[in-house]
């Protein structure tokens, strides 16, 4: 079985590669260099057991613990799964539509709640910790969220949002995104690589940056599943080295592996 409609994706250190597969109702592992994926997480079937996912499409790996943080979304929570188990337990429930989960330095657990317009923040241990984005309301204000997806964390902190890349319209122009779905701050460089969905292409925004430059799909922002092509990326990381970025592109049902410049 292959992939069907794969959300975000998650690497480790050691190029390890998990895919919220999504329509397939599991996580699936891919060891670094191999093309033949594991599954690590739910049934293949949609349900709500503690075996079982629902549209799941975000994972995040722990890494002190090796655990799994998966935004199960269509059950409204967030599940964790140790390594090698095949139940899980759940971490957080009643959420809107949780469709971005991610795991910072200090071990606080963060979800992007896109039906709420907001990203909350828990302790390890499942107390909720706090409201850190957004205000409940869809907007396009600093203080506002509009269906958030995935997340990403740099080493600042700030108390209000600042938009670092689009926020002039829906659009195909290097200064525009059309429903972008996930993105990926470089460790080294602080440039955002941002899965503009819409547009089928990966756009790169520099620091400070007003326009995107094209790094992966379509130039004219064309569908299609040519080795250069793009359908619909909805998750985008780079590797430990920032050699290689992947994307799920989900409208083709694979992940796509491009060298970078």
């Amino acid at each position: 079985m292959g992939l069907h409609s794969p959300s975000n994706i998650y690497m480790t250190p050691n190029g390890n590669l998990y895919v919220a597969d999504t329509s397939n109702y599991r996580v699936q592992l891919f060891s670094n260099g191999s093309r033949i994926g594991t599954t690590v997480a739910g049934d293949q079937t949609a349900g709500a057991t503690m075996a079982q996912l629902n549209l799941p499409t975000s994972v995040s790996i722990d890494s002190s613990t090796g655990n799994m943080y998966i935004s199960d979304t269509n059950n409204h929570r967030i599940q964790i799964w140790a390594v090698n188990a095949t139940q899980s337990s759940t971490f957080v429930g009643g959420l809107d539509w949780c469709v971005g989960t991610q795991i910072d330095a200090q071990g606080y657990i963060y979800a992007s709640d896109f039906l709420a317009n907001q990203v909350l923040r828990w302790f390890p241990n499942g107390t909720y910790s706090m409201l850190v984005a957004g205000n409940g309301t869809a907007g396009s204000g600093n203080q506002s969220l509009n269906g958030p997806f995935r997340m990403d964390f740099d080493a600042s902190v700030a108390t209000a949002g600042v938009t670092v890349a689009g926020g002039n319209g829906a659009g195909n122009a290097s200064s525009q995104l059309k429903y972008p779905r996930s993105i990926y701050v470089s460790r080294k460089t602080g440039s955002i690589y941002v899965a503009d969905t819409n547009n089928h292409r990966i756009q790169r925004w520099s620091v400070g940056a007003t326009q995107g430059v094209t790094i992966a799909g379509d130039p004219y922002c064309v569908s299609g599943n040519g080795a250069a092509q793009l359908n619909m990326p909805v998750g985008v990381i780079l590797d430990a080295n920032e050699t290689y970025l992947f994307v799920s592109d989900q409208g083709n049902n694979r992940i796509q592996r491009f060298t970078l410049i």
